[in-house]
């Protein structure tokens, strides 16, 4: 969809089922740098990056950004960094909330690199996050502690890892990674799950406005309302 994005300029309603190949490669953006948002966003597409690949963006170099309410079922693979959701997030805050993936990945199921990189003042978080893929690691491959700069330290909030898939979180300390769990199967296909207050951080997933579940199509797994439609056209 996009190769580079700068500036105010945020996505929504976007989904990408092709092949991707580049050296920042992402389903929706390559390098989404100080953007806004992309949201309710998905990728289907195998995605390549010769440096950094993720299913809705390659790469959040610096600023300012979020990725909320987007999914991944493609092949997303780099031999650096690659995520499910964001291959490499270098930005002074960011956070990466309500997002799942059920693609195989080379690194994370969510975010391959959780920064910043450089002390900036900032902190990046993700949380709500569930990952179904086949993954090196469940939400995050290299999660960064920033404490030693005086920094606030990344941090991962209520996400959860397939309980079959027997993968860590993250390589993060117990001070950045909390209240994380397994689900199962069952959980990750439920209205119920998704909408229970007390499993989630700061909310529960929207499945008033955003999201729902089609039986039958995405193999039970949320799909956006935006795309429900055209999702259930192609699957039957």
């Amino acid at each position: 969809i996009l190769g580079y994005a700068g500036g105010n300029s945020p996505v929504k309603y976007c989904y990408n089922a092709g092949e991707i190949y580049g050296y920042y490669s992402g389903g929706i953006a390559g390098e989404y740098y100080n953007a806004d948002i992309i949201s309710e966003c998905w990728n289907a597409g195998y995605v390549e990056g010769e440096l950094y690949a993720g299913g809705i963006a390659g790469c959040l170099p610096y600023g300012y950004a979020t990725v909320e309410n987007c999914y991944n079922v493609g092949e997303i693979h780099s031999p650096n960094y690659c995520g499910g959701i964001v291959g490499h997030s270098n930005v002074e805050k960011v956070p990466i909330a309500y997002c799942y993936n059920l693609g195989k990945v080379t690194d994370a199921g969510i975010c391959s690199y959780q920064g910043p990189m450089f002390t900036t003042g900032g902190t990046s978080y993700i949380y709500n996050c569930v990952n179904f893929g086949e993954t090196k690691r469940g939400i995050v491959y290299d999660q960064e502690d920033l404490s030693y700069w005086g920094d606030e330290p990344t941090r991962i909030y209520n996400s959860y890892v397939d309980e079959t898939l027997n993968i860590s979180i993250s390589n993060g300390s117990s001070e950045q990674i909390i209240n994380c769990d397994t689900c199962t199967e069952e959980q990750a296909k439920s209205v119920e799950w998704y909408t229970n207050r007390d499993n989630w951080y700061l909310g529960a997933w929207d499945f008033d406005t955003v999201w729902t579940i089609v039986p039958g199509v995405n193999d039970g797994f949320p799909i956006l309302r935006n795309m429900a439609s055209y999702i259930t056209y192609i699957s039957n």
